[in-house]
Parts: structure tokens; C-alpha cells; sequence
């Protein structure tokens, strides 16, 4: 049967945006996962991969082995998180007066990510599952003479699943209505790696 699904050729601009609260367990190599939460007005996200090259000194050379996938880190820029995302990711605590009070020993909480760019056929759907926030929302103003808003941004690093190893996920030209169309009801399951003809 002739292949018919539609197959990207670039992807352009960041469209939606979610986070996950993630309770790892790195002795038992599982992840648990709370419902993905929407994070409005996000304006752009950059990740690097990080890694070392694996090298060896042999036949009086250097001979590469590959590089280690230890991750992704970079920053996601919106126009203003939601307050669910200070409390849930960051630590804060909002009070009954409804203020939101920031510690010095707050620590940022795992999280997964979930996002889409748009493209030419269909959105590519990623979901990075295991992170954290390594800088914490900027605070910026100013009095400019044309209304511009000003973004806040964090850091963000994520590292493989300690169970599967598997560091993200996204949907190629295949992938089925029923995952695509739930990608941001729950956090992927892993699943089983195709066999290659």
C-alpha cells in the first residue's frame, strides 16, 4: 500500500505550549506524570543538545565513538506564565490573599514539556520528558514610547528517563490520529521502535 501521509518539509513557528508535573522515581527507573497543563502566549523555545563526544586513542589517532546524549537545555519565552506554572514548577506558594510568595529555598520541580511547531502539512508535535527549570522567570520593565510587551523567559534543562533512557518524542509523517490527536490529554507513552526494512 502506497504511503499517503502527508510529510513535512520545514517547520516554522512555536503554536502551543504545555507542561506536565513529573514525579521520578530514580531508583525504580519510573516517571509518574500529572495532566498537561496549557502555557498561553508562548512565543518561542530554542534547545541545544548536550553531550561529549566519546573518543578513543587508537591506530595512533584519535577515533570518535559517537557523542553522549545526556539531554537538551535552552529557554522558553512568553508573554506571561501562568501563575499555575509558579507554583506547580517553581515552588512558590500562593497565599489566600491570593499574593505569590517566592523562597530562597524554593526548588524547581521535574517536569515534562509538550509543544508544536507549525509547518507545511501537519504540526510536529515534541514532548521532552523529563526537565527542569535551571533560571528562573526574569522580572523586566521599562517606559518605553510604544506599547511593547516585555517577555519572561526561563531556562530549562532535560535529561533522559531514568527507566527507558528516552530523552523526547515527536510525531513524524505516521504517526496515528489517535496518538497525535491526545498528545496534549496525557504525556506519550514510550512505546516499541518500529522494525527497519
Amino acid at each position: 500500500m502506497p504511503d499517503t501521509a502527508p510529510k513535512n518539509r520545514f517547520h516554522a513557528k512555536l503554536k502551543k505550549c504545555y507542561y506536565a508535573p513529573a514525579t521520578p522515581d530514580f531508583d525504580a527507573g519510573t516517571v509518574t506524570y500529572g495532566t498537561p497543563v496549557r502555557i498561553p502566549d508562548a512565543v518561542s523555545i530554542s534547545l541545544s543538545p548536550t553531550g561529549e563526544p566519546i573518543t578513543v586513542n587508537a591506530d595512533g589517532g584519535v577515533v570518535n565513538l559517537g557523542r553522549d546524549n545526556s539531554g537538551y537545555e535552552g529557554d522558553l519565552e512568553v508573554i506571561r506564565f501562568p501563575e499555575s506554572f509558579e507554583t506547580d514548577v517553581l515552588s512558590s506558594v500562593k497565599n489566600t490573599d491570593g499574593t505569590i510568595d517566592e523562597f530562597e529555598n524554593d526548588d524547581a520541580k521535574y517536569i515534562a514539556l509538550l509543544f508544536e511547531f507549525s509547518a507545511d502539512k501537519k504540526a510536529v508535535r515534541h514532548c521532552m520528558y523529563l526537565g527542569y527549570v535551571t533560571k528562573r522567570i526574569t522580572v523586566e520593565g521599562d517606559n518605553p514610547d510604544k506599547k511593547e510587551p516585555k517577555l519572561e523567559k526561563v531556562s530549562l534543562k532535560f535529561i533522559p528517563h531514568p527507566g527507558t533512557g528516552i530523552v523526547k518524542k515527536k510525531t513524524g509523517d505516521n504517526t496515528t490520529d489517535a496518538v497525535y490527536n491526545s498528545w496534549y490529554s496525557a504525556v506519550p507513552q514510550n512505546t516499541t521502535p518500529a522494525e527497519t526494512e
